[in-house]
């Protein structure tokens, strides 16, 4: 659901001085090759071989700490199906995944969107070029002209030439920003290829969960023809799964490494999922209901989805996330708390080849 909130930010290595010429000489001195790999260059080649080699073992380590494990102490492995699960239950999940067209897990995606992030009802709207590699680096360049990096070696904010490494109370704001994108690719990523998650239950509910939210009044540009997000789950068959692979934006230390409960809603003609519902894991069992009095709980609405040709995958091109406002009364936001919408003159991909050393900050 998201919605999984990517980089690839290259070293900017500033250009070596030439020497100054003499006043004896008519023209500057010419580099030779013995100078440019002279002690300086290989030093700096050095540097950042260490780096990449660094960077590697930092998403090794990243990969091994994000693994989860049976009640035997054997790996869960990405789209296997649990045992004990339903003959219908598996098909079902099954079909979905042929439909999106995905042959193999989204390791990182580099995709253009326009953004809208809503705060107190305030809009903060923007394009933003985000990439994503497993299990959690992000890179968000947005329209602002700044970006937030989460790599091997941190949360970083790039301003221009300015790199600041975000740690202890510094860049609060940013960081806690940071973690919110995270979140965002990393739903994103298991809503539209959910064909890889890592599943330790899956069940079929034998009609929509209770509590889809009747007050989330859908628009036209979501791509849903009914009024409201009870209605339009009312028309979706529904699976309930429990996975380590999404994220609550509430979330923080180690709540984010947590199981968490998901209610799936697809489409019985195109197999599309168009609603899902992120909320905490509880007793260890599938959900069937929506909980509105828990603040992590997110309504996540899929739309106007469509295959593209450049990937030949099907996805939704808009995405919107819902969060509680206020728990006592279980009323959800309005309006959605992130919108996401692929940018369609700037397709970028979902087979992106990114490396943990493209999530590096800028040399300063």
């Amino acid at each position: 659901m998201l919605v999984t909130l990517l980089i690839h930010a290259p070293l900017f290595l500033a250009p070596r001085a030439l020497p100054a010429s003499s006043p004896a000489q008519g023209t500057p001195p010419v580099e030779t090759p013995q100078e440019e790999d002279g002690p300086a260059a290989r030093a700096k080649r050095g540097s950042r071989r260490e780096r990449r080699a660094a960077a590697e073992e930092a998403h090794a380590r990243a990969l091994e700490e994000s693994q989860w494990k049976d009640a035997n102490g054997e790996p869960i492995r990405p789209g296997v199906i649990p045992a004990g699960t339903t003959e219908s239950a598996a098909n079902a999940w099954r079909n979905i995944a042929a439909a999106t067209g995905f042959k193999g897990a989204v390791q990182s995606f580099d995709l253009y969107f326009n953004l809208i992030l809503r705060q107190e009802e305030l809009d903060n709207q923007m394009s933003a070029h985000l990439r994503f590699l497993r299990p959690g680096y992000v890179f968000a360049e947005l329209g602002s002209g700044r970006s937030h990096l989460r790599g091997p070696e941190g949360d970083y904010l790039i301003d221009g030439k300015e790199v600041i490494h975000l740690i202890g109370r510094e860049g609060a704001e940013d960081k806690k920003q940071i973690d919110r994108t995270a979140a965002l690719a990393r739903n994103f990523v298991g809503l539209v290829d959910p064909t890889k998650l890592r599943i330790l239950q899956l069940v079929e509910l034998d009609a929509p969960p209770a509590n889809l939210p009747a007050d989330i009044e859908s628009r036209d540009y979501w791509g849903h023809p009914e009024k409201n997000v009870a209605e339009i789950g009312a028309g979706l068959k529904w699976l309930s799964l429990r996975s380590p692979d999404f994220e609550l934006e509430s979330a923080n230390g180690a709540g984010k490494s947590a199981v968490r409960s998901c209610l799936i809603g697809y489409a019985p003609d195109t197999l599309d999922v168009e609603l899902a519902v992120i909320q905490a894991d509880v007793d260890g069992e599938p959900r069937r209901s929506v909980d509105r009095n828990d603040p992590g709980t997110l309504v996540v609405v899929l739309g106007r989805h469509e295959r593209r040709a450049v990937d030949e995958v099907r996805v939704p091109r808009w995405i919107g996330i819902f969060d509680v406002v206020d728990p006592a009364t279980g009323k959800f936001r309005k309006r959605p708390g992130s919108e996401l919408v692929l940018d369609a003159k700037r397709p970028g991909t979902f087979r992106a080849d990114l490396k943990p050393d493209d999530f590096l900050p800028p040399a300063r």
